[in-house]
Protein backbone atom coordinates (compact mmCIF):
# COMPACT_ATOMS: atom_id res chain seq x y z
CA UNK A 1 0.00 0.00 0.00
CA UNK A 2 1.51 3.40 -0.91
CA UNK A 3 0.93 5.98 2.51
CA UNK A 4 0.50 8.80 -0.06
CA UNK A 5 -2.40 8.00 -1.93
CA UNK A 6 -3.60 4.59 0.02
CA UNK A 7 -3.61 2.29 -3.03
CA UNK A 8 -1.26 -0.46 -4.03
CA UNK A 9 1.37 -0.50 -5.78
CA UNK A 10 2.76 -3.59 -8.07
CA UNK A 11 6.95 -3.44 -7.41
CA UNK A 12 8.60 -5.72 -9.86
CA UNK A 13 12.03 -7.29 -7.90
CA UNK A 14 14.60 -9.23 -8.78
CA UNK A 15 15.31 -12.60 -6.42
CA UNK A 16 18.42 -10.72 -4.59
CA UNK A 17 15.82 -7.80 -3.57
CA UNK A 18 13.23 -10.08 -2.48
CA UNK A 19 15.99 -11.90 -0.32
CA UNK A 20 16.99 -8.57 1.25
CA UNK A 21 13.57 -7.95 1.71
CA UNK A 22 12.96 -10.98 3.63
CA UNK A 23 16.39 -10.52 5.91
CA UNK A 24 14.80 -7.15 6.67
CA UNK A 25 11.59 -8.41 7.76
CA UNK A 26 13.12 -10.59 9.97
CA UNK A 27 15.44 -7.78 11.60
CA UNK A 28 12.03 -5.54 11.97
CA UNK A 29 10.14 -9.04 13.69
CA UNK A 30 13.24 -9.48 15.88
CA UNK A 31 14.24 -12.75 14.57
CA UNK A 32 17.55 -11.85 12.99
CA UNK A 33 20.49 -9.70 14.40
CA UNK A 34 21.30 -6.76 12.02
CA UNK A 35 24.66 -8.23 12.38
CA UNK A 36 23.76 -11.65 11.14
CA UNK A 37 21.66 -10.26 7.88
CA UNK A 38 24.53 -8.12 7.16
CA UNK A 39 26.80 -11.25 6.84
CA UNK A 40 24.02 -13.22 4.86
CA UNK A 41 23.98 -10.39 2.52
CA UNK A 42 27.75 -10.03 2.18
CA UNK A 43 27.66 -6.13 3.44
CA UNK A 44 28.38 -3.83 6.21
CA UNK A 45 25.93 -3.85 9.31
CA UNK A 46 25.96 0.17 8.30
CA UNK A 47 24.41 -0.66 5.03
CA UNK A 48 22.17 -2.83 6.67
CA UNK A 49 20.97 0.42 8.55
CA UNK A 50 20.43 2.27 5.50
CA UNK A 51 18.42 -0.17 4.09
CA UNK A 52 16.35 -0.60 6.76
CA UNK A 53 15.77 3.23 7.23
CA UNK A 54 14.45 3.24 3.55
CA UNK A 55 12.30 0.38 3.91
CA UNK A 56 10.64 2.13 6.65
CA UNK A 57 10.51 5.25 4.92
CA UNK A 58 9.87 3.47 1.23
CA UNK A 59 8.78 0.38 1.49
CA UNK A 60 9.37 -2.45 -0.93
CA UNK A 61 9.81 0.29 -3.75
CA UNK A 62 13.22 1.12 -1.68
CA UNK A 63 14.87 -1.69 -1.93
CA UNK A 64 14.82 -1.77 -6.07
CA UNK A 65 17.64 -1.20 -7.57
CA UNK A 66 17.72 2.11 -9.19
CA UNK A 67 20.23 3.64 -12.25
CA UNK A 68 23.11 6.03 -10.93
CA UNK A 69 22.59 9.35 -12.12
CA UNK A 70 25.36 12.21 -12.07
CA UNK A 71 24.40 15.46 -12.02
CA UNK A 72 25.15 18.12 -14.92
CA UNK A 73 27.77 19.87 -12.61
CA UNK A 74 29.55 16.76 -11.90
CA UNK A 75 29.59 15.61 -15.70
CA UNK A 76 31.43 18.73 -16.04
CA UNK A 77 33.51 18.16 -13.07
CA UNK A 78 34.68 14.47 -14.28
CA UNK A 79 35.05 16.07 -17.66
CA UNK A 80 37.44 18.39 -16.42
CA UNK A 81 39.52 15.97 -14.23
CA UNK A 82 39.39 13.49 -17.59
CA UNK A 83 40.64 16.21 -20.11
CA UNK A 84 44.05 15.77 -21.15
CA UNK A 85 46.10 18.58 -20.32
CA UNK A 86 47.70 20.49 -22.63
CA UNK A 87 51.47 21.51 -22.06
CA UNK A 88 54.24 22.46 -24.63
CA UNK A 89 56.98 20.72 -24.50
CA UNK A 90 59.10 23.23 -23.06
CA UNK A 91 57.09 24.19 -20.27
CA UNK A 92 57.29 19.71 -19.40
CA UNK A 93 60.93 19.90 -19.41
CA UNK A 94 61.20 23.23 -17.38
CA UNK A 95 58.61 21.11 -14.79
CA UNK A 96 61.01 18.34 -14.98
CA UNK A 97 64.35 20.57 -14.53
CA UNK A 98 63.03 22.15 -11.58
CA UNK A 99 62.21 19.38 -9.79
CA UNK A 100 65.07 17.17 -10.29
CA UNK A 101 67.06 20.16 -9.35
CA UNK A 102 65.63 22.33 -6.77
CA UNK A 103 66.34 20.08 -3.79
CA UNK A 104 70.03 19.83 -4.37
CA UNK A 105 70.24 23.79 -4.77
CA UNK A 106 68.27 24.60 -1.35
CA UNK A 107 70.65 21.87 -0.12
CA UNK A 108 73.73 23.60 -1.81
CA UNK A 109 72.57 26.87 -0.13
CA UNK A 110 72.05 25.68 3.17
CA UNK A 111 75.18 24.30 3.05
CA UNK A 112 77.08 27.48 2.23
CA UNK A 113 74.97 29.16 4.64
CA UNK A 114 72.81 31.42 1.69
CA UNK A 115 69.27 32.39 2.40
CA UNK A 116 66.81 31.40 0.15
CA UNK A 117 65.71 34.46 -2.35
CA UNK A 118 69.00 36.19 -1.63
CA UNK A 119 69.77 36.29 -5.11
Amino acid sequence: MDKQTGMETLVQMSRLELERKRLLERILDRLMRQKDAAKEMGMSTRHVRRLLLRYGEQGPMGLVSRPFRVGADMRLHFFRLLRPRRTSLATRSMAIIKATTSRPMVKANQIMGIEAGAM
